[in-house]
């Protein structure tokens, strides 16, 4: 019978040893790949649980304005509810609390109806470098009016085009918020963290003046006025941010945008 040399049974060895860890490793990358999807189920239960838990809070708040326009004051059973942008924590049961602020978009520079002066003087005031804010100004304008003339500061066609974005001017009217992170010299930081220009800018004030009440005087909710409700929290381990935009009129709530994050 003819026998393996020790240089046969190394190769064998090493094969063997090879399979185990090819075996080991083919495990451990299938089993993170397991996780990865639970991880993803479950944070898209807590998506899905947290949008309509959203819906509810905005619900809540709405209920909440109404019965404030009757009272005025606040009572020891009932925290006094304003459209203010005050945050006020909503519990929707199962240890779930979200936060809820109400404020009119009056309040709001319109992307629309704003002169180029009245966006700068916004952005200066918001401590943005006056290099930076012109060039903003200029852009918006360029963006929504309906010519191709570059602005001294400002961008149309080629400048998106050379700057390898698959999109030029609207030529027309802002339909979100959100379309100013298309606009020249808006990073998502200027726009969602500091100073956070979803917060001052609206398309929902045609007027395009901003109204501010006095601070100590109860805030009525006025008809045809457009108002953003905000919330935010976490379901499920995962965080909610929820904008709705409701317009008030004959006592009734209709529902004009909502964002999802």
């Amino acid at each position: 019978m003819k026998k393996f040399s020790i240089s046969h049974q190394g190769v064998i060895l090493m094969i063997v040893l090879w399979l185990l860890f090819l075996i080991s490793f083919l495990t451990i990358q299938y089993s993170k790949s397991v996780r990865q999807q639970a991880k993803l189920g479950i944070n898209l239960k807590g998506k899905i649980l947290g949008y309509y838990m959203a819906q509810s809070a905005v619900l809540y708040a709405q209920k909440a304005l109404g019965i404030s326009q009757e009272l005025t004051e606040p009572t020891e059973e009932f925290d006094l509810w304003q459209p203010d942008g005050v945050f006020h924590p909503v519990d929707l049961g199962n240890g779930t609390t979200l936060k809820v602020g109400v404020e009119a978009e009056t309040e709001k520079l319109d992307l629309n109806a704003a002169t180029s002066d009245q966006i700068l003087n916004l952005l200066l005031a918001l401590d943005i470098p006056e290099d930076i804010a012109s060039v903003i100004a200029d852009s918006i304008m360029d963006w929504r009016d309906e010519d191709k003339i570059v602005r001294l500061n400002g961008a149309e066609d080629e400048y998106y085009q050379e700057a390898g974005c698959n999109y030029t001017p609207a030529n027309g009217p802002f339909r979100s918020l959100e379309e100013l992170l298309l606009v020249r010299g808006i990073s998502y930081e200027l726009f969602w963290e500091r100073p956070g220009l979803w917060r001052y800018f609206t398309i929902y004030n045609p007027e395009g003046k901003i109204e501010k009440g006095e601070k100590e005087e109860f805030i009525k909710l006025k008809n045809g006025v457009t108002y953003r409700f905000i919330v935010k929290g976490i379901v499920k381990n995962v965080y909610i941010f929820y904008i709705s935009w409701q317009r008030w009129g004959g006592n009734k709530w209709q529902m004009l945008e909502e964002r999802f994050y």
